[in-house]
Order: structure tokens, then C-alpha cells, then sequence
């Protein structure tokens, strides 16, 4: 009766510890989505090799970011104080800006060296609809804010592209477009002055039929552009440039009289870029949208 009893016993307790034991796999099951990561690897410039990014949280919406950079670990919170896509440190020593694949690392304000995620090697390539495939390299041979730019090309028909522009602003985005509708898409390199202005700048190379390239001329912004009345007036920088429904678009903020360069009261204008042919080249040209 006794043997009876201690072998109903056993199997009670066994049957309890299997249960407890599947109650604590199934809590396990959301924690390891609460905890959701997302690990992103960086090749960067200035030497730096490869960094290594562990995001905590949702995409779009993550609560912190681990960067494993020169054996050493840093922790990083998202800086709600800015409308980028930022984390930084707890003493707002070092921060992180992402902007699409490309990531900036400050500190203080002074860029120290730019990456970008995804495909390893010398450089990122972009490919045409019609096949030509462009390859952009950035390295800053003499300081993190400026950088040396150069691209190449494979496919083309007679000349391959190779170019260089030394001593110019950072690269912010890189994409392909067509907006002269000849059918070849020209490149598109846009720059961003190193700081806390956010200059935006333009580096474009068309395509000649896809038998060679030319850079596109690109007027610089002067004072005069700015004066009242004027197409860039109240225009200080913040500037992001992009394609919208095929056309190339700047849009800044309106500065006025008094306004502070955190606090912009005018509200923001969009400028469109058409592509024409000048006498010696492919020319961007501004106008206010319609």
C-alpha cells in the first residue's frame, strides 16, 4: 500500500514539473520578442575597419543601440532632442546619426568618420535600368570632414568613368535618377557639410547614351541667391535633397529676420532641379515648384 502510495506521489510531482516547466518555455516565448535585436555591420572610412551595431527594441522604434567599436562597447540611447535619426551616449559625448544605409559617428558635434551598411569591399554600387553599374568610393586622406570622392563605372560603350572631387563635403546619399527622361539615369551624390549647418551639396554625372558620362554642372548658392525676393531666400542649410515623382527636389527651411538656427519660423519651401543641356554640358537648373 505504501509502494502504491509513494508511486502515486512520484508521478504527481513529475506531472507538476513538466507543467511548471512548459509554463516557463511559453513565458520565454514573448520575452524573446519584447527583446527583439537587429544586428547591422558597418564598413567605414578613416581606417576604422568594421563596426558592428545591435539595435534593442522594433525597427523605426528602437530603445537602444550597443556599438562594438575598437574592442570597446558603447551604449547609446535614441536623442529625442533632435528630429533625426540619432542616438548618443548618456553624457551626449559621442553620437550616432543614421540617415538610410548611411551612419555618422560625432563627437560633440565634429564628425569623426562616416559608414555604411551592407555590401563590403572598396566601395557601393548602384546599377542603371540599363545595366551600366556605377561604383562610389569616399575616404578623407586628410580629415573626417572633408572627403575625397571617386567613382567608376563598368558597362559603358566607349569611355569608362573615372572620377575624382578631393576636398569636398562628406557624402549624405547616393542615388540614380532620370530626370531628363532621356531614358539612361544620371548619378546623383549628395554632400553634407560636416557640423551643425547641414549644407547640402550635389555631385551628378550623366550618362551620354551610356557610351560615356559628364559631370553635371551645378550652380553654387551665392548671397544673392538668398536676398529677399529671391528663390533661396531665407535659406540657411537643413537642407535635404531627394527624387519626387521624378524630379529632383530641395527642401529647406525659411529662415527670418531674428530667427535663431534652431528655430526657423518661415516654414519650408521646395526647389526643383530640371536637367538641360548647356553649351559644354548637362546643367541643373532651379525653379520653384509649381
Amino acid at each position: 500500500m505504501k509502494k502504491l502510495m509513494f508511486v502515486a506521489l512520484a508521478g504527481t510531482l513529475m506531472t507538476a514539473l513538466a507543467c511548471n516547466n512548459n509554463s516557463g518555455n511559453k513565458n520565454k516565448e514573448p520575452m524573446a520578442e519584447v527583446l527583439n535585436t537587429d544586428t547591422v555591420n558597418l564598413t567605414c572610412d578613416a581606417n576604422r575597419g568594421s563596426i558592428k551595431l545591435v539595435f534593442l527594441g522594433e525597427q523605426g522604434h528602437y530603445d537602444r543601440v550597443t556599438v562594438f567599436m575598437d574592442s570597446t562597447q558603447y551604449e547609446m540611447m535614441p536623442d529625442a532632442a533632435n528630429d533625426k535619426v540619432r542616438f548618443s551616449t548618456a553624457d551626449k559625448s559621442m553620437t550616432l546619426q543614421q540617415d538610410g544605409g548611411n551612419y555618422a559617428f560625432y563627437k560633440d558635434t565634429t564628425l569623426l568618420f562616416s559608414c555604411f551598411a551592407g555590401q563590403t569591399g572598396s566601395g557601393r554600387e548602384f546599377t542603371t535600368a540599363s545595366g551600366v553599374v556605377f561604383v562610389v568610393e569616399e575616404t578623407h586622406p586628410t580629415s573626417a570632414s572633408l572627403s575625397t570622392i571617386r567613382v567608376t563605372s563598368r558597362g559603358l560603350k566607349e569611355v569608362e568613368t573615372d572620377m575624382s572631387y578631393t576636398d569636398v563635403d562628406p557624402v549624405k546619399d547616393i542615388f540614380l535618377a532620370d530626370i531628363n527622361n532621356d531614358g539612361f539615369e544620371e548619378l546623383y551624390i549628395v554632400t553634407e557639410v560636416a557640423g551643425s549647418g547641414g549644407y547640402a551639396g550635389i555631385i551628378g554625372l550623366s550618362s551620354n547614351s551610356d557610351k560615356s558620362t559628364s559631370t553635371i554642372t551645378v550652380p553654387e548658392l551665392v548671397e544673392d541667391d538668398m536676398k529677399a525676393g529671391k528663390l533661396f531666400e531665407g535659406y540657411q542649410g537643413h537642407d535635404k535633397i531627394y527624387i519626387e515623382n521624378k524630379q529632383l527636389v530641395r527642401e529647406f527651411p525659411v529662415y527670418k529676420a531674428g530667427d535663431n538656427n534652431a528655430t526657423p519660423s518661415g516654414g519650408t519651401r521646395k526647389v526643383v532641379y530640371s536637367l538641360t543641356k548647356g553649351e559644354a554640358s548637362w546643367m541643373l537648373t532651379a525653379a520653384p515648384v509649381k
